[in-house]
C-alpha cells in the first residue's frame, strides 16, 4: 500500500462537494456611468447601487484618471457574502462613459468643433476655449479654412500607463445670420478688393 491516507483531507473535499464547509461568495456586476470631465479627472465618487436582498446602499469609488469604456473597476469584497466562513465575492463595475453634444470622444482622443469667424479664420487668432480637462489657448493659424484640424498633443484622455491622448479642434467658419448696414459694406469693399476664388476648376 502507499501512504497513510489523510480522511480529514478526503472528508473535507467531500463535504464541500456536498455544499458543506467554507465557500467564497460569488462576484456581482453593475454598470458605473461617467461624464467625459469626471473620465478624464478620475477621483473618489459615491454610487447608490441595488444590494443583495434588495435593499440599496452606497459605494465609495475611487475612479482612477483616463478611464475609458468598458473598463471594469473591482471594489473587493463587495460582492455576496461567504457561506460558513468563506471570503466574500467582489463587485464590478463597468464604465460607460456618457456621449457629450460637444466633444466626441475616439479612443483616448478628443474631437471638438471650433467655430470661428470669418476673420479670426482668414487673419488668424488665439482662442481660449473650457476644453473637458479645463482651459486651453488654441492658435488658429491664418488663412484656415472650415475642416482644418488643430491638434493640441496630450490634451486628450490620460493614459496612466502610457501616452495620454490628443485634443482635436476641427475648424467651422461661421457667418453672422443678420448682417448690420456698416458690417455689409466692409463685407461689400472686401468681394470688390478680394482676388480669392475658391471654386477655381468647378466653373
Amino acid at each position: 500500500m502507499g501512504g497513510d491516507v489523510d480522511w480529514e483531507d478526503l472528508l473535507g473535499g467531500w463535504l464541500r462537494q456536498q455544499g458543506a464547509g467554507p465557500a467564497p461568495g460569488s462576484d456581482h456586476e453593475a454598470g458605473l456611468r461617467l461624464t467625459l470631465e469626471e473620465a478624464i479627472r478620475g477621483g473618489r465618487r459615491t454610487v447608490r447601487l441595488a444590494a443583495p436582498g434588495g435593499e440599496t446602499r452606497n459605494y465609495d469609488v475611487d475612479v482612477p484618471p483616463g478611464v475609458v469604456d468598458g473598463q471594469r473597476i473591482r471594489l473587493a469584497g463587495e460582492g455576496a457574502g461567504g457561506r460558513e466562513g468563506g471570503r466574500p465575492g467582489d463587485l464590478f463595475l463597468t464604465v460607460s462613459i456618457q456621449p457629450d453634444a460637444r466633444y466626441r470622444l475616439k479612443g483616448r482622443d478628443i474631437h471638438f468643433d471650433l467655430p470661428v469667424t470669418p476673420s479670426e479664420a482668414a487673419l488668424g487668432a488665439r482662442i481660449k476655449v473650457n476644453a473637458p480637462g479645463g482651459p486651453v489657448t488654441i492658435t488658429v493659424p491664418e488663412g484656415s479654412s472650415s475642416g482644418r484640424r488643430l491638434r493640441l498633443r496630450g490634451q486628450g484622455l490620460p493614459d496612466p500607463k502610457g501616452q495620454p491622448g490628443n485634443l482635436y479642434a476641427e475648424i467651422r467658419v461661421m457667418v453672422p445670420p443678420r448682417l448690420s448696414s456698416e458690417v455689409r459694406k466692409l463685407y461689400e469693399q472686401l468681394a470688390a478688393v478680394s482676388d480669392f476664388h475658391p471654386r477655381e476648376g468647378l466653373l
